[in-house]
């Protein structure tokens, strides 16, 4: 069920807001892989061995049934239960158009799967949720222009998309490595990747009957609020619609102004007024004993670091190869190596050509190639596009991006 939610707080309303230790603890927590099972060891997103079926090394995925007339066994069984089949439901496409192109590498686009061929890396997005790396690629297989809504970017000639390795193990940063794109049509894998780690999580909590860290209602009275007391959690409640959780806060504030409401998709104004990003703006960016302004710090000291590392593969093609300066800086020459190369016969200089040429290019030499991918495809007949869906981004679009959606990116 897709609900919207929303968080009633109570307390003083005057009292600036204080961190609660509580949170960072319960993301704090040592990992025991000595106590956990497998299924709660699993990354979020699939290996490369789980797509390419050799995580388990095997041509069979056992399942356990799902028990829809019979109790459960354990918490813990109906847990793994379902995070396995969630987990198959959503890998399995993938498997199998990986194993489909790796059987027949010239496949092209089919109802299940498409494949993008000239995939280059030509950028780096460093956000906050991780380093992203911009692709540029070619849709010739797919034998037809395609439309792409509403993702601007992808609808450059050539496209691009901005992706996240699942292991940073297998990052390969190399503009001039040809790589193979395989997508799953038949499956979203982001739609069940939070179920899972819910799953996951859920797996390490004590049962709702011996906890009281969360209360979920569908009408907090002025009873359940007055009973409250100092230290006490949030009441949490969900509305399936985000018209019916702005009804249902519109009857709320009339004796409990202090709440906060999740979500972005309000039309109410009093109401975008207490949505998380404009509260903590009011009370000021940052809560003192917080962990995101260091963490903020500690970030932006990476990107720069990796923004140094990254710097001379900026504009290669005007440019030409790298200069010896930067191998230099990531220790991949020495500085008596980088002289040798400065103090050679003064003909390097390149000047009988009439224009300077760097060392690196004179000692290349006839090695040297200039590189350059090709991503033309032939005049396609473009897509058909699919209407029902543009009418349901249409109420979207035209709402926009407010401050909390920029936020958020």
């Amino acid at each position: 069920m897709n609900c919207k939610c929303l968080v009633v707080m109570s307390g003083s309303r005057s009292r600036r807001a204080q961190v609660n230790h509580a949170i960072q603890q319960f993301f704090r927590d040592p990992e025991t892989p000595d106590t956990k099972e497998d299924w709660t060891l699993k990354p979020e997103l699939p290996s490369a061995d789980e797509i390419l079926g050799d995580d388990p090394p095997s041509d069979e995925v056992h399942l356990a049934p799902n028990h829809i007339s019979t109790p459960w066994p354990s918490v813990q069984t109906y847990l793994r239960t379902h995070y396995t089949l969630v987990r198959e439901d959503s890998v399995a496409p993938l498997r199998d158009a990986v194993a489909h192109v790796r059987n027949v590498p010239q496949r092209k686009d089919t109802k299940d799967l498409s494949v993008y061929e000239k995939v280059y890396i030509v950028g780096a997005t460093l956000a906050t949720r991780g380093q992203a790396f911009t692709l540029r690629f070619s849709t010739r297989r797919a034998g037809k222009k395609i439309i792409w809504k509403p993702l601007d970017k992808v609808n450059r000639d050539p496209p691009e998309i901005d992706i996240f390795f699942a292991n940073l193990e297998d990052i390969c940063f190399d503009p001039q490595k040809e790589w193979i794109m395989v997508e799953a049509r038949s499956e979203y894998y982001e739609a069940h990747r939070h179920t899972m780690t819910a799953l996951q999580k859920l797996s390490t909590e004590r049962p709702a009957g011996d906890r009281q860290d969360l209360r979920v209602g569908c009408c907090p009275q002025g009873p359940a609020l007055s009973n409250m007391r100092p230290g006490d959690p949030p009441i949490i409640v969900a509305a399936q619609t985000n018209h019916a959780l702005d009804q249902f806060l519109n009857h709320v504030a009339q004796f409990e102004p202090n709440y906060i409401r999740l979500g972005r998709r309000s039309t109410d104004v009093d109401i975008r007024q207490r949505r998380l990003f404009s509260v903590r703006n009011e009370q000021g960016r940052w809560v003192k004993g917080g962990v995101p302004l260091a963490n903020k710090q500690q970030h932006q000291d990476l990107v720069n670091w990796i923004v140094g590392i990254l710097d001379a593969f900026s504009g290669m093609e005007d440019k030409g190869p790298i200069e010896s300066s930067s191998f230099l800086r990531s220790g991949l020459l020495t500085q008596e190596q980088c002289d040798s190369l400065q103090a050679e016969d003064k003909g390097w200089l390149g000047l009988k050509s009439g224009k300077y040429e760097s060392p690196m290019s004179l000692w290349l030499g006839g090695r040297l190639r200039q590189f350059e991918a090709d991503f033309s495809s032939p005049n396609f007949v473009e897509d058909e596009i699919d209407l029902e869906y543009e009418q349901l981004r249409q109420p979207e679009a035209q709402q926009g991006l407010d401050e909390d959606t920029w936020e958020g990116l």
